[in-house]
């Protein structure tokens, strides 16, 4: 991009002398200077950050008419003053230091400083004046960190209205740039056209491009950790194709180290979404943790070690240092897994859900293995809790009370060594590993006995009771749950081939004599 247009009127020189004059001796950090038209405010500042506000002025003086060129803008970015002025209390609150600033206070629809002369100004005079002397307050604070610093960022700041509320950071990259591969984003053509290209090529982390955009320490990641979604971020690379995004305007592609700018100081725009602006105390909170943000950028990648501190003393400067009132906090610690603390500074090392399964600690029963998680299915007879829930059965699958080692049938509760043997059904009931067997052979004829007999036992349709001598009796069927099945009256022969296969429990009623006998029945 051509760089702005120096307007060589003797008018507008005379006007700039007294700008200059005016930043050299705005020595004051904090204090508020004005230009000569009454329409640019510097806030003097001593840390190598400069914020700008082109488009929230709310001056509208009658003799300056309203532009009308042709493409000409005129909405304003609501509230961004505000929330400029907020985010400088804070960071002088957080730092002990104060940014410089510069703000336009003209009504966009009279000025709007993030164009070139032409359609900023639209040929009205005063407004060329004000906006040369917006360009050369930048500069100016620009020229001061360089000196004082070495290297230093610009951040313009903007809202915008569009459909996805989240933050959108301009580096002066297209959204087609951005959705590119790492390795076409590190690429020289695209380091050189980035707003932040200096710190691109010369970072004490090395960060590549792409991870300046969307690392754990690109600007995105910090804002984003802070609660507020951002593009490019870690948790959102770039806009999709239908949707929209500013990627930088005039500000931003003339003052930061992009292409040939040949500068120290790196640049970027941030727009602000409506939700947040609108909402007095959303657009309060996110401009503390703005300043917070940009804070911690800072002693990242521009606050060398001669000009940081070590405040809590561990070893390590503020601008690797995470938390520098915490001497337990640090590069040079341990991660101290599920304590909820970032103890080395590095958001890649993990605090919870260790072994990478979708299930923190709190819901996982054991967090170093993978395969043991509340989506995982219980493999029975392992010894292991595979599903993380102590009811689902891993052994003991029939509830008898003997697990699979001594149970030699788990799935049926009738089979366990407490169980009784049932003679002659081919089935070991009490697990001893015989078969029992009657010693009663089928009776044809039946010795008088007395003995009650039911024969055959197991059966698939027939029951004999033999020796049954009561002229009054019934007999009940009862399943394994003690539910009454089946009941009949005073028949000796009995047909069962209604009922289900299975065991029950079948009792014997003598009404004459009072009295009442238990068998266990198979029917196959």
């Amino acid at each position: 991009m051509k760089p702005f247009l120096i307007i060589k009127k003797p008018l507008l020189w005379a006007a700039l002398s007294f700008v200059f004059t005016q930043i050299l001796n705005a020595q004051v950090p904090g204090e508020s200077y004005f230009d000569n038209t009454g329409f640019v405010e510097y806030i003097q500042g001593d840390h190598p950050v400069i914020i700008t506000v082109p488009h929230n002025g709310y001056l509208e003086p009658d003799n300056i008419p309203d532009r009308s060129c042709n493409g000409c803008k005129y909405g304003s970015d609501s509230h961004t003053q505000e929330m400029a002025r907020t985010l400088i209390d804070a960071y002088f609150e957080q730092t002990g230091h104060y940014p410089h600033v510069i703000i336009n206070l003209l009504a966009r629809v009279k000025f709007d400083a993030n164009r070139p002369i032409d359609e900023a100004a639209d040929g009205n005079a005063t407004v060329k004046i004000a906006w040369q002397n917006y360009q050369d307050f930048i500069i100016a604070a620009k020229s001061e960190i360089e000196q004082d610093y070495g290297r230093g960022i610009l951040f313009d700041f903007h809202g915008h209205s569009h459909d996805v509320e989240r933050i959108e950071l301009g580096y002066t990259l297209t959204k087609e740039e951005l959705a590119l591969p790492s390795e076409v984003l590190n690429s020289f053509d695209l380091v050189d056209g980035s707003g932040i290209k200096t710190l691109i090529l010369d970072n004490p982390l090395q960060q590549t491009h792409a991870q300046m955009l969307t690392g754990p320490f690109s600007l995105g990641a910090l804002i984003q950790n802070r609660g507020y979604p951002t593009v490019p971020s870690p948790d959102d690379h770039y806009p999709l194709a239908n949707e929209d995004y500013f990627t930088g305007g005039f500000t931003i592609f003339t003052h930061s180290s992009r292409r040939d700018n040949n500068s120290s100081i790196d640049g970027l725009q941030i727009e602000v979404n409506s939700d947040i602006r609108f909402d007095e105390v959303l657009r309060t909170d996110f401009s503390i943790d703005l300043a917070d943000a940009i804070f911690e950028y800072l002693t990242l990648f521009y606050l060398s070690e001669e000009v940081l501190d070590d405040v809590d003393q561990d070893g390590d400067n503020s601008n690797v240092d995470c938390d520098d009132n915490n001497p337990n906090i640090g590069p040079s610690q341990t991660e101290i897994p599920y304590n909820g603390i970032d103890d080395d500074c590095n958001p890649e090392t993990l605090d919870d859900d260790l072994d990478q399964d979708g299930f923190t600690q709190e819901n996982d029963c054991d967090d170093s293995n993978p395969n043991i998680n509340p989506n995982q299915e219980e493999i029975p007879y392992n010894g292991i809790d595979d599903d993380c829930a102590p009811e689902t059965l891993d052994d003991d699958l029939d509830q008898d009370g003997f697990a699979q080692e001594n149970d030699c049938d788990d799935t049926d509760p009738n089979i366990n060594p407490n169980a009784d043997e049932i003679l002659d059904n081919l089935i070991d009931e009490n697990c001893d590993g015989e078969l029992g067997t009657s010693t009663i052979e089928p009776p044809n004829p039946v010795e008088p006995t007395g003995e009650l007999i039911f024969y055959p036992n197991p059966t698939d349709e027939l029951l004999l009771i033999i020796n049954a001598k009561a002229l009054n009796f019934y007999v009940e069927f009862f399943d394994t749950s003690g539910k009454l099945i089946y009941k009949v009256a005073n028949q000796k022969k009995m047909h069962l081939a209604h009922l289900s296969s299975g065991q029950y429990i079948m009792v014997y009623h003598d009404l004459t004599a009072g009295k009442a006998v238990s068998k266990k029945i198979l029917i196959k």
